[in-house]
């Protein structure tokens, strides 16, 4: 999965189902945390959507690893 970029395309769902390393999906995590504090309000919504759908792959990837 190539590293995530923070003026880039948003990762789609499937996109986000494809990251496995916690290391990779925290790595995201903090790319897309950035990009909503340097969001407009007009985009803050589809980048927090993002967001949450990546702290949900972070604890279906814990779940998995413990």
């Amino acid at each position: 999965m190539p590293k995530p970029d923070v003026f880039g395309h948003l990762p789609k769902q499937r996109e986000i189902e494809m990251i496995h390393s916690l290391e990779d999906i925290c790595d995201w995590l903090g790319t897309y945390r950035e990009r909503l504090r340097l969001a407009r309000p007009t985009d803050r919504s589809e980048v927090g959507i993002v967001i949450s759908q990546l702290e949900a792959r972070l604890q279906v990837r814990r779940a998995e690893l413990a």
